[in-house]
């Protein structure tokens, strides 16, 4: 996971 994807997937497992 590049450090660009971290905020991304914080992101989606946020909203699970």
């Amino acid at each position: 996971m590049k450090r660009q994807d971290l905020p991304r997937s914080r992101s989606l497992r946020s909203c699970e």
